[in-house]
């Protein structure tokens, strides 16, 4: 009798296990579940990169005597138009370079082209990006012609008269 309640207890111990196991697993699944689910979203959300232009590196005036790890030594500013769907978004990264070569993207923000140029949601279609025209400055196209536009360093862009 003894061993057939030790059979029975070694029974439901090993049988709780299981499922515990099973509901952590179950709970991982569903975590990667919604993990996949942001992936995809986000995939949506831009579906390609049609252009990227980087401008020329600026070195900045630094004593290279006293310069530390952390002090940002030179700068570029890097250009992204997304598509998605039929619409296209500027986005603007500036990419700041410390100790040893090191880059370090300081930081990245959309550019609200509609209310910049005074177009609507569809004619941001026509955006190109055509050339830097100089280190802070970039000149691009949509269906109203080209335009330069000038990167002010409060994460900011305005267009240039």
């Amino acid at each position: 009798m003894k061993s057939i309640i030790l059979l029975f207890l070694l029974g439901s111990s090993f049988a709780i296990e299981v499922f515990a196991k099973s509901n952590e697993i179950n709970r991982l699944q569903s975590k990667i579940d919604s993990l996949e689910y942001v992936i995809l979203r986000e995939n949506v959300k831009f579906n390609a990169l049609v252009q990227l232009s980087s401008s020329q590196y600026k070195n900045l005036d630094v004593d290279w005597k006293t310069i530390g790890d952390d002090d940002i030594y030179g700068f570029n500013y890097r250009i992204e138009i997304y598509l998605s769907e039929i619409y296209k978004s500027l986005y603007i990264t500036k990419i700041g370079y410390f100790s040893e070569g090191i880059q370090r993207i300081e930081y990245t923000f959309e550019v609200d082209i509609e209310s910049l140029l005074g177009i609507n949601s569809e004619e941001t279609n026509s955006l190109e990006f055509v050339q830097w025209v100089n280190q802070n400055e970039f000149e691009i196209k949509t269906t109203k012609g080209s335009v330069v536009l000038e990167i002010l360093d409060s994460k900011q862009v305005r267009l240039k008269q």
